[in-house]
């Protein structure tokens, strides 16, 4: 945190790296999604569900966020690549409990991202402090959810 001297510009661009970063996530969360072979009643099928929708709200949100701070966000593919710090989700299939691993780990990552940010503009931007609380909080509840399928074996 640096009081004081956090810009909207900076503030801007710190969003920039959550919003890349969510929607990368969404795209493997979908992609989990096509390539896992059900097993155990498809409860992560629904959880990735619940993920995909959420991480679009909230990528809509962020995005929003750095309009009202005078910038314009970038969800483009190739800037999507270039920032996103996930490694792509590895293509097959995948059993339950390895797709949920996969996507458990991506989801800690992006929360870690989510949380640098929140600490960049927490003393400076508290609107933008509280969205990022609330999207870190709802990773969490994912990571937490997928997590336990995980553990399924």
């Amino acid at each position: 945190m640096r009081s004081g001297e956090f810009t909207a510009t900076e503030q801007a661009a710190s969003l920039q790296r959550v919003l890349v970063n969510l929607v990368a996530l969404r795209l493997q969360g979908k992609q989990a999604q096509w390539t896992t072979v059900a097993s155990g009643g498809g409860a992560l099928g629904g959880h990735l569900d619940e993920l995909v929708d959420d991480l679009g709200k909230s990528g809509d949100r962020v995005a929003e966020r750095i309009r009202e701070l005078g910038a314009v966000p970038d969800g483009r593919a190739p800037t999507v690549v270039a920032g996103a710090g996930l490694d792509p989700f590895p293509l097959g299939e995948h059993t339950g409990p390895v797709a949920a691993r996969l996507v458990a780990d991506r989801l800690r990552t992006v929360a870690g991202v989510v949380r640098a940010a929140r600490d960049d503009v927490d003393a400076d931007d508290p609107a933008t402090a509280d969205l990022l609380r609330q999207i870190v909080e709802s990773i969490d509840r994912h990571a937490s959810l997928v997590g336990a399928e995980a553990e399924q074996v």
